[in-house]
């Protein structure tokens, strides 16, 4: 399904910081007992409508987001664990957002 036009009447708005990758790690079998209770319950889905964190697709839309930057976040607690794995991790979550968007969501690596 393509994703609905954005409102032509304004351009599309791009956010230069976006912090919501660190709210779709979810824990996962295997993490250790200290990556559970890191990840806590902070898990939310993108693509359903929230009160909680400043992004979500169904708000996005709306308010004519057309792109934003994010990044891979480790606190100190999470550095000290398995970074490498802990970062892939968030990345394979965005990913799968991504994948369940239907297109609505697009996960953009080059400017061309």
């Amino acid at each position: 399904m393509p994703a609905p036009p954005l409102n032509r009447e304004f351009p599309p708005i791009f956010d230069g910081h976006e912090d919501f990758i660190t709210q779709i790690r979810r824990p996962r079998r295997g993490d250790s007992q200290l990556a559970a209770v890191l990840t806590g319950d902070n898990h939310r889905d993108l693509l359903a409508r929230s009160e909680d964190g400043h992004v979500d697709l169904p708000r996005a839309m709306e308010g004519g987001l057309g792109g934003c930057f994010t990044s891979i976040f480790l606190t100190n607690e999470r550095a000290e664990m398995a970074p490498v794995d802990y970062a892939m991790q968030e990345i394979a979550d965005l990913y799968e957002v991504a994948d369940r968007s239907d297109g609505r969501w697009r996960i953009c690596r080059t400017a061309g």
